[in-house]
């Protein structure tokens, strides 16, 4: 006779979030990922603009992937960010100076981003529904734009790929430790190897850790590989640190609390998109207000990560992400105190952990609702990421050459000088816009008056234009500021 076993029956294996099945999974996945790439297809025609000019046509070390591989021990200016060069010297080996092949790279990470975003969401307990909904609203929405079709973007491409790396690691506590570790750590190494953020992955991985892991033992074990990557990293930066003036608690409250007002406004409504987006510092009574919004959003965020699940989660990653550039200490110390370095890129890896926010929000919301309320508030989602989609299209456009990019800064009143310099060099180029760019100068040098490049090529647009008394007196302003041999020559050659 067959053993007979009075034991209650056990239940079988717990389904995932949402019940979604594999192939219903892969779908979405490869549904994410067209979204991740329509919407920016445009921005494969457009021309290496700005810094890309720089970094991939004007600079010998990046020629090619062996010349690229001194940037390990050698910094660009103020920054170290080797893998990312060392990418743009196996690109240009692989197709020197092609506009396409690069945008195409920078295309391909965000589709990955997207997918992993999906995926890290559903493992940590979201639905595939709204995980998928998330992921797309961080793969359609404009401010991603500067991160994607901007080839020097690529710095948020790669620190958001290994922060979701890290993410879903920490997530996998049925998985061996040891090499979870090992892979937190090579993804840690690709996050600080490629912009500076990239060293809140340590806090990230660490506070995952924490909130999943059995025993302090294993948190220890995932997080101590990272601090020891993230710190040889800080010990081995060839780069000097920046100067920063000195910490002022109340002055950088404020700093926080304007910064978010700005992000919150281009979130809900994202027109005036920018490149070098500069905003003025609060003043007077406004210190008070924007350092009493930072100290609200603080204890937001916290009650948020102190939850558990999902919430908790990607509450953390939202504060570990965005914190690095949330403007607590200057990204711009040159202008601190008159004004704020707001750039949207920035916000391209902390939109992970918004998105899934978003996404869990509506999901409370929708259980609310009766079945008609739910269908219309899908709907509505789904127009509003059909919108974003749209305006990320046009968006791309403004990328598509200098003069494009720098004029769209121009129209929506950027206050960066920079912007108006470079706005006036390619306005210079063409005889018939020579009185645009005289204008562009000018408005510049309101905004910074002792620049003395400014002065210098204001000099350059007068003299061609035979006003050569207004010429000499930009070119003695700018040799006042700085001794410059062309400024001289300029000058001397004057009628």
């Amino acid at each position: 006779m067959g053993r007979r076993s009075d034991a209650p029956a056990r239940a079988g294996r717990r389904p995932r979030p949402g019940g979604a099945g594999a192939e219903t999974v892969r779908g979405l996945a490869f549904l994410l990922a067209l979204l991740a790439v329509v919407p920016y297809a445009g921005s494969v025609a457009n021309e290496l603009v700005w810094d890309d000019r720089l970094h991939l046509l004007a600079n010998p070390r990046t020629a090619g992937a062996q010349a690229a591989l001194r940037f390990f021990g050698e910094p660009e200016g103020l920054y170290h960010r080797p893998l990312v060069f060392l990418s743009f010297g196996v690109e240009n080996s692989l197709w020197p100076a092609w506009a396409v092949g690069f945008h195409l790279t920078n295309l391909a990470l965000h589709a990955l981003n997207a997918v992993l975003l999906f995926t890290v969401a559903r493992r940590s307990g979201v639905e595939a529904l709204i995980a998928f909904g998330a992921a797309a609203f961080f793969a359609v929405h404009p401010l991603q734009s500067e991160a994607v079709a901007y080839v020097s973007g690529r710095t948020d491409l790669l620190v958001t790929t290994a922060a979701l790396s890290v993410a879903g690691l920490a997530l996998r506590t049925d998985a061996p430790v040891w090499w979870r570790s090992l892979l937190v750590a090579v993804a840690t190494a690709v996050a600080v190897l490629s912009k500076e953020s990239g060293y809140a992955l340590v806090p990230l991985v660490a506070l995952l850790a924490w909130r999943h892991e059995r025993d302090w033992r294993r948190a220890l074990a995932l997080t101590l590989p990272a601090a020891i990557v993230a710190a040889a990293g800080v010990l081995m930066r060839p780069a000097p640190l920046p100067t920063w003036p000195p910490f002022r608690p109340l002055q950088a409250l404020a700093a926080v609390g304007r910064t978010a007002l700005e992000y919150v406004e281009l979130l809900v409504w994202p027109v005036g998109l920018q490149v070098d987006r500069i905003v003025p510092a609060p003043g007077g009574g406004e210190v008070l207000a924007c350092a009493a919004i930072a100290l609200l959003l603080a204890g937001g965020a916290l009650a948020l990560a102190a939850r558990a699940g999902p919430v908790g989660d990607w509450a953390v990653w939202s504060v570990a992400l965005y914190l690095p550039v949330a403007n607590l200490v200057p990204l711009y110390p040159d202008i601190v105190g008159t004004a704020l370095f707001v750039p949207e890129h920035n916000l391209y890896a902390p939109m992970a952990g918004i998105a899934v926010l978003l996404g869990l929000a509506l999901r409370t919301a929708a259980s609310h609702l009766s079945a008609g309320g739910v269908r219309v508030l899908r709907i509505a989602a789904a127009l509003v990421l059909v919108a974003l989609a749209l305006r990320t299209a046009v968006r791309v456009r403004d990328w598509r050459d200098e003069r494009e990019l720098f004029g769209s800064a121009a129209a929506a009143g950027s206050r960066s000088p920079r912007i108006w310099y470079n706005y006036g060099n390619a306005l210079m180029a063409s005889e018939e816009t020579r009185a645009a760019a005289i204008d562009a100068y000018r408005v510049g040098l309101q905004l910074a008056p002792n620049d003395a490049l400014l002065w210098l090529n204001l000099g350059v647009a007068l003299h061609r234009s035979g006003e050569y008394a207004e010429a000499r007196r930009a070119y003695e302003r700018s040799l006042a500021i700085a001794p410059s041999p062309l400024a001289a020559r300029n000058l001397a050659a004057l009628p």
